[in-house]
């Protein structure tokens, strides 16, 4: 059930923002500890299960979005922490059913 599922989060934008890195062959920064010191939603702690609304607020409250699809299958967010490379996160694109 989409309403409860929780994955790890990465955020991207086309500028960067706190904490983001910008890969050679990708056009957006992205990062996946998006965090500013002491605020209460980002604290600097990985955002490794969240669901959707959670994720979307982590990202957005950092000024970034959750990343497309293409943005993670190109991996723009590889390699920006907290283990995320191999486990399922959020896109800014909804679930297609398979077929």
């Amino acid at each position: 059930d989409l309403k409860t599922a929780t994955y790890g989060v990465r955020c991207c934008n086309d500028t960067k923002f706190n904490r983001s890195e910008k890969r050679d062959w990708c056009n957006v920064w992205a990062a996946s500890r998006v965090g500013k010191k002491l605020t209460p939603i980002n604290d600097n702690r990985c955002k490794t299960s969240a669901t959707f609304p959670e994720a979307e607020s982590y990202c957005a409250y950092s000024g970034a979005r959750l990343c497309t699809k293409k943005e993670l299958l190109d991996q723009c967010a590889k390699g920006t922490g907290c283990e995320l490379n191999k486990v399922l996160v959020w896109s800014s694109e909804p679930a297609v059913a398979p077929v």
